[in-house]
């Protein structure tokens, strides 16, 4: 028998209490945590798959046309920009020219263009005046696959930078200016390193795709190397 005094109902205590929800807040955001990291993952194994796609329509475009790549909007119409000559190589663009992760991919994909940008070293032939002579010299060509010394070290597509105008003429980087001291962020106006779990992918000239972290490239450029630029033999 229970002498004196009210029987004590079951309960929590204020710090029992306080303890359940400090982890129930450490669940929420490991949870949180995995989802987005899931979420990010599925988004840069997507834009990989985009991209192995558009490599395979690249090797196909240039085995019709003796090896050379196709032109962007630098030197060509835009009818001619590499977005829509490479079209019959590639089945589905329209699914594969959107990186999953660009903030203006809606816009792109309405406007028919795409978040990936074409490295002008191999897209355009770099030419000087000679005033002498009254015509164009040639001092750089990497436009053709056949002649290019390394492919599987060339990069032939970037991520396009979030900010990039929705406009055909921003389908190519800008690689040869990416020099000097602040060639990073040179190259930060034309590509977006860091869109997928602080790096991006990169396609080269034989079809396979490489993941970069922002810092590795940051320091690719530290070391006075331009990775757009194609390696010599």
């Amino acid at each position: 028998m229970r002498r004196g005094g009210k029987k004590r109902r079951p309960g929590f205590s204020l710090v029992e209490l306080l303890a359940a929800m400090v982890i129930l807040a450490v669940l929420g955001c490991l949870i949180h945590a995995g989802l987005t990291s899931s979420r990010e993952m599925a988004q840069q194994t997507k834009c990989a798959s985009n991209l192995r796609q558009i490599g395979t329509g690249l090797l196909l475009y240039c085995q019709a046309h003796n090896g050379q790549f196709p032109k962007t909007r630098h030197d060509a119409a835009a009818s001619e920009s590499w977005i829509y000559t490479l079209a019959p190589y590639t089945g589905d663009v329209d699914a594969i020219r959107i990186g999953p992760g660009d903030p203006k991919a809606d816009q792109r994909l309405e406007a028919g263009l795409s978040s990936y940008v074409m490295n002008e070293y191999v897209a355009v032939v770099n030419q000087d005046y000679d005033f002498a002579t009254g015509s164009f010299v040639v001092m750089e060509d990497y436009t053709n696959l056949m002649r290019l010394p390394r492919p599987a070290e060339t990069i032939t597509v970037f991520t396009g930078a979030d900010d990039l105008s929705v406009n055909i003429s921003r389908d190519h980087t800008h690689s040869r200016t990416w020099v000097g001291a602040n060639a990073y962020a040179y190259a930060r106006q034309d590509i977006q390193p860091d869109r997928h779990r602080g790096g991006a992918n990169y396609l080269y000239a034989d079809a396979h795709v490489d993941f970069i972290t922002a810092l590795e490239l940051r320091e690719i450029f530290a070391s006075g190397v331009n990775p757009a630029k194609p390696p010599e033999s």
